[in-house]
């Protein structure tokens, strides 16, 4: 295979002009000539707007080659801005896994690379880490608790990572946005406790992630390989090599005061690993981002990693300085907002540290409703009644009950989306979860918001915002991540807030203008009042093609009633489940063990409130 892999054009509806769709596109036609790959993936354990990912959808996807499984992350490159033109973190991370050849969806869904790469990238994801990587080259990371054999364990029962060792087969970058290095593919290689003790006191990172690739063992997972620590040390001693500067060897942390033992920070909340440490006093080296995402959709669905243990942190290494890549002082001012070690990892705010007071509301009311164009209120919606206020204390959050009381049932954007009266709406949602076999406890289920095709967006009493119901697909939609944020006060809080403030929007194309179906929609046959939705005639009719010309406006809660009874309802769940940007071609094979998708999948009517 070539070192330089071509990047095809994408289709239409995957140029820059759909951010998250072009960058799906760009990404997938990498690993395409890499592997065989599929329009399924994984959910990770942070989507929504508390995820650090851009884009807000941590998702996985395989990839099966010819001698292994490679599991990449995908999305770590899409935009943080919601127009594009950025490639996110500029990262993917992935691992490569002899062990895996041929897994099928659920072997890799159970294995422990997966599990270690969801557990790293908790590590690094939203930290800003594309610059540390250029300047150093590769990093390392010890990760407890890892099903591993011993002899690849140091005395502390870690395993030893090198992340960022060349392919040495192919391209390391992906090309975006006529950026040829616009992506950097960060590998996850297993060390040997020899050689991450020799890499970390010697500082020669990138040396042995070269020694790695030019090795017939590459920069795979092979635990089979014998130690290459007299390799290393070779290379790094030949003629014309490069050498960090001289420092001296890696010391342990200095104990906490009185206490004999090393403090141990808070874990990234729902992360499922590893607690990440304190900066150093003084550091030196690169610095990381403090940005955070803006929204976007997310398609796939999860698995969830482990509760992490504070008891086994894992701990990245200190880089070294003088290594290959860009100085600190080459980058740019506005990509270092705080200087922080290398290789240490900025604390997450604990998740009680988190705003979520109705201050916090307003002020995202402000950011998503009153500044977004296109979303003011229409000033026809229903107030609310002091009956709602009794009903609904203490069964949905205070946050919601405020947005209640400042807008009442109101519509926003010329009627695309509308804070809904649960209990008007409660026959349509009893209508579509009728049979229905939720993966979750029996609860009360409300419909707080809903878009103008009927989308809805549900809150369980006990499970939070996990259900989603897109009538013209005829979709029941689960989100499971949610529900582990629901024993927070401040996550529910703000979970409650994010649901209605930043709002459900529908993604569906008009096939005959290539135009948002809703915006087409609103200019043909006007906006939607309270009590309407456009819909299909007959209400069972199924949308085989997606134009307005299908549409009329229509009594919401008949209309909806009618169709749930009507159409064959599917509900999208269990941990996997197609994604809606890349339905697979006809002639495309599926491997092994891969469940069929069941004819094209539409675009999603997609709220971010998976977690806050």
């Amino acid at each position: 295979m070539s070192n330089d892999l071509d990047t095809p054009a994408p289709r239409d509806d995957e140029t820059e002009d759909y951010p998250w769709q072009y960058g799906a596109a760009i990404r997938q036609a990498y690993w395409e000539q890499v592997g065989t790959t599929s329009d399924m993936a994984f959910f990770g354990p942070t989507n929504g707007p508390a995820s650090p990912w851009p884009g807000q959808a941590e998702n996985y996807a395989p990839v099966w080659t010819q001698d292994s499984t490679i599991i990449t992350t995908d999305g770590m490159s899409s935009p943080w801005s919601d127009t594009g033109g950025d490639p996110g973190e500029g990262l993917e991370y992935y691992i490569d896994s002899p062990r895996l050849k041929g897994a099928g969806l659920e072997d890799l869904q159970a294995s422990w690379e997966l599990e270690l790469l969801i557990r790293v990238v908790s590590t690094y994801a939203g930290q800003g880490y594309r610059p540390t990587f250029d300047h150093h080259g590769c990093l390392t990371l010890r990760v407890p608790e890892v099903d591993v054999p011993a002899d690849w364990l140091d005395d502390e029962g870690h395993l030893c990572l090198l992340l960022g060792a060349p392919a040495g087969l192919r391209s390391d970058y992906v090309e975006m946005y006529s950026d040829p290095q616009a992506v950097r593919l960060v590998a996850l290689t297993p060390l040997r406790p020899e050689e991450i003790d020799w890499v970390v006191s010697e500082g020669h990172r990138s040396v042995a992630g070269q020694v790695l690739a030019d090795s017939e063992y590459r920069n795979q997972v092979r635990l089979d390989r014998p130690s290459l620590l007299e390799p290393m040390k070779a290379a790094a001693s030949a003629p014309g090599a490069q050498h960090p500067e001289q420092q001296p060897p890696a010391q342990a942390p200095e104990p906490a005061p009185e206490s004999g033992l090393t403090p141990e920070p808070e874990p990234a909340p729902e992360s499922g690993l590893t607690p990440e440490p304190e900066p150093r006093p003084e550091p030196a080296g690169l610095p990381l981002s403090a940005s955070r995402p803006a929204s976007a959709p997310t398609p796939v669905e999860a698995p969830t990693a482990p509760e992490p243990e504070p008891s086994s942190p894992g701990q990245p290494e200190p880089a070294s300085p003088g290594q290959t890549g860009p100085s600190p002082e080459q980058v740019p001012a506005e990509a270092r907002p705080d200087e922080a070690p290398p290789s240490a990892v900025l604390p997450v705010a604990p998740v009680e540290e988190l705003p979520w007071d109705l201050a916090w509301v307003d002020s995202r009311i402000e950011e998503h409703l009153r500044e977004e164009a296109g979303l003011a209120p229409l000033g026809v919606g229903l107030p609310v009644t002091d009956e709602h206020l009794e009903r609904f204390a203490g069964v949905l959050p205070d946050s919601v009950l405020h947005v209640w009381r400042r807008f009442g049932f109101e519509g926003f954007g010329q009627g695309r989306t509308w804070v809904t009266d649960p209990l008007r709406w409660a026959p349509v949602v009893e209508a579509w979860l009728d049979g229905v076999d939720l993966p979750f406890d029996d609860q009360g289920w409300w419909c707080l918001t809903r878009t103008a095709l009927g989308g809805m967006a549900l809150w369980g009493e006990v499970s939070g915002p996990v259900l989603e119901i897109d009538p013209l697909s005829a979709v029941v939609r689960v989100h499971p991540p949610a529900a582990q944020h629901m024993g927070s006060r401040v996550m529910r809080e703000r979970m409650g807030a994010l649901l209605l403030v930043d709002p459900m929007e529908d993604f569906y194309e008009d096939e005959d203008s290539e135009r948002d179906l809703i915006d087409v929609a609103v200019e043909v046959l006007g906006p939607v009042g309270p009590d309407e939705v456009y819909g299909v005639t007959p209400p069972g009719a199924p949308m085989t093609r997606v134009e307005v010309a299908a549409l009329s406006v229509q009594d919401a809660a008949e209309h909806l009633i009618d169709r749930a009874r009507s159409v064959e309802r599917r509900l999208e769940a269990d941990g996997l489940r197609a994604a809606a940007l890349r339905p697979p071609a006809p002639s495309e094979e599926q491997p092994e063990d891969q469940p069929a998708q069941e004819g094209p999948t539409a675009p999603e009517a997609h709220d971010e409130s998976g977690s806050a």
